[in-house]
């Protein structure tokens, strides 16, 4: 009895279709890459209120690098599940946020460049870190180039 029920466990959870977050490779950054989002900034996790299907998290905007925004906080839709691509952000982390606007709500997912920027020290993102470090190289200087915040 006890085989039976492992075979039938076994073949169930392997026929589940499991849902995974897949996205595009990321190219080196470029202005191409910053012209797609409309708004760009580092910031820190100040509220976070999940549902079933998405995540609304308020940042508290500590360096915009991209965009025309007058407020100093903005709320970021993103996925509830990280298997849907959604961000898992906790309160008081500082992250790199790239978004888009869509219908007047700004959003973002794991396929853009966002990134936390001081993740868990158990996570083994060492290619993000240097990609991480090299977004945050160019935005510096671009934004030094140009003298503004909004191309």
């Amino acid at each position: 009895m006890k085989t039976r029920l492992l075979i039938l466990t076994l073949f169930l959870g392997l026929s589940l279709p499991a849902w995974a977050c897949k996205c595009r490779g990321l190219e080196e950054i470029n202005e191409q890459e910053i012209k797609q989002y409309h708004v760009i900034f580092r910031g820190t996790a100040i509220k976070v209120v999940e549902n079933e299907e998405k995540t609304i998290i308020t940042f508290r905007i500590d360096k915009l690098y991209k965009g025309e925004l007058q407020a100093t906080t903005l709320q970021i839709a993103t996925p509830s599940d990280v298997g849907a691509c959604g961000i898992a952000s906790k309160l008081g982390e500082q992250w790199l946020i790239y978004a888009f606007r869509i219908n007047k709500v700004y959003t973002t997912s794991l396929c853009t460049r966002t990134v936390n920027l001081n993740p868990p020290k158990s996570w083994n993102y060492a290619d993000t870190q240097k990609r991480m470090q090299k977004d945050l190289m160019f935005l510096e200087e671009r934004t030094k180039l140009k003298g503004k915040t909004n191309g």
